[in-house]
Parts: C-alpha cells; structure tokens; sequence
C-alpha cells in the first residue's frame, strides 16, 4: 500500500498516519486530510526527479515528515488555494534549485517548525514562498543555502515570527503590504538579511548579522516601522532608496547598531532617483537608537 492509496481511500476528514519507512511517491491530495508521519528522521517521502507533494484542497496537514526531491525545476511542495493548511515539524530538502514550500491563494496557512534546506553545495530558488495569501502564520522555520529564505508577495497580515534564516542571498523579502516580521534571526547572508519594497510593515526584534551586503534595504516604500532590532556587523547595517517624486519615509526607533557608538540619532543613508539614472542623497532617522544589543 502507497501513501497516495491511502489518501485515494480516505474521506474528507480523515487522518492518515504513515509508518516509519522510505517511501518513493509523488503526491497529489485533493481532499481534507490529516498526513502524520512517525517522526522525521524516520518516515521519508521521496519524490526523486518530481515535485513531492501537490497540495488542491482545504484544511490539510503534513507533519512529521522528511521530504524531498532532487528535481531542478519545480518545488518540494506546491499548495494553491488551500486555506487552513498546516505544514508542521517537517525536514524538507532538495538537491535542484527550486522552492522548499510554494504556498499560493491560500489563507491562514500555518508553517511551523520545518527545517528547509539544499542536500548539496548549491541553493535553492527559495526556502518559502508566500503568494496571494492573506492572514498565513511562518514561525519557527530554519532555512540555510537559499537565494531567499522567506518570500513575502502580494500577500497580508502575514507572521513572521522566530525564524531562523543564514548562508542566503536575501533573508527574508516582503513585496505586499501590512505584515509583520518579528523575532527572526537572520546570518551570513550574501546580499541583505531584510528586504521591504512595500508599506506598512512592522520590523521588530529581530537579529540580523553578518551580512556581506545590507543588513536592512528599503526600497521605494514608506510607513514601515523598524522598531528594536540588531544591526550587527553587516558591511552595510542599512540602506534606503526610492524613486519618482515621493521620498521614502519609515520610522526607525530603538535599533541597536554595531556601527554607531554615540548616543546621537542614527542616519540611514539612502538615495533617491527623480529621474532615469539621476539621483539626490536621501536619508531616514533612527532617533532614538539602543545603546547595547538586545538579548
């Protein structure tokens, strides 16, 4: 018996449980079930040179999972319009460029403590990528070797709280309005640890560290607070810029930064392009910046 016989069996609602073993399958669920597995390191599904899971249908969990796949051109696990679904204590892998977790029009998403990341010396595309969705919950994931780690689009009232991204290009990348990004610990990132290119975004407590570009970029959006996090020996702790004829302006208040050793507002430099190829300095304010590192 296959899992994907299991899941053809079951009714909506049913729990399906899977015993520890390897099991070689690519599949697709489209009813509202419940995919337990007996433990990580013990209960592996792999999908080989295909996507492993195709996720069509509402109120569906996978937990207690090792996924993977060693395909280059699609993800681990693709869920389109599947609202309430649960992702949960999973080891997902790949050894292809590809994505971890590609979440689209599906709303109050929870992605829990899953471990994503590359089998090989390469990267993946992308740890998570959150699309079209409102109201969807990333706590606690632990994402290495990625291009982006967390990729926020088109998508609100999204958490992104304790999670652990490092050796990335970009951390975590919020292209939609109104989330929130709190607690996270971002490392040794190659380009930025944080990337806003939308407004209205709450920025807290997070530490970002070690990064060879920006620790924060803000690019061309306003109203974003950045409030009481870690800026620590990143070659850049912070960079803004905008374009067109409305400058950027965040708040910045609290931020701890290892390049700024007086009690004196913090400038976060910056530019601005009026026009093609033509730019002004710009600058934001951190007035009231942390005197020692948060713990």
């Amino acid at each position: 018996t296959t899992i994907q016989d299991a899941i053809d069996d079951a009714d909506n609602g049913d729990t399906i449980v899977v015993h520890p073993g390897h099991y070689n399958e690519s599949l697709v669920i489209k009813k509202s079930v419940q995919l337990y597995g007996r433990g990580w390191k013990s209960t592996v599904i792999d999908g080989g040179a295909r996507r492993v899971i195709l996720i069509g249908s509402e109120n569906v969990t996978i937990k207690n999972f090792t996924i993977r796949n060693m395909a280059t051109t699609c993800e681990v696990i693709r869920a389109e319009g599947c609202d309430n679904l649960t992702i949960e204590n999973n080891l997902i892998t790949s050894e292809g460029r590809n994505i971890g977790m590609n979440i689209i029009h599906s709303h109050n998403a929870y992605l829990y403590h899953n471990t994503i990341k590359h089998e090989m010396d390469d990267w993946l595309a992308e740890g998570i990528a959150l699309g079209f969705s409102e109201n969807c919950k990333l706590h606690h994931n632990t994402i290495g070797k990625a291009i982006t780690g967390i990729d926020v689009d088109r998508s609100k009232n999204a958490s992104i709280y304790g999670n652990t991204v490092n050796h990335s290009h970009v951390g975590i990348w919020v292209m939609s309005e109104k989330n929130r990004i709190i607690c996270n610990n971002i490392w040794s990132c190659a380009t930025c640890g944080i990337k806003l290119m939308r407004d209205g975004n709450i920025v807290e407590r997070n530490d970002v560290r070690g990064s060879s570009g920006c620790g924060i970029h803000v690019q061309g959006s306003s109203g974003n607070i950045i409030d009481a996090n870690n800026f620590i020996d990143n070659v850049k702790n912070a960079y803004v810029n905008g374009c067109g004829t409305i400058p950027p302006v965040n708040w910045w208040r609290r931020n701890y930064w290892s390049d700024h050793h007086c009690s004196l507002p913090k400038i976060i430099p910056g530019r601005m392009e009026y026009a093609y190829r033509r730019y002004i300095p710009w600058a934001n304010v951190d007035w009231h910046p942390a005197p020692a590192p948060y713990e």
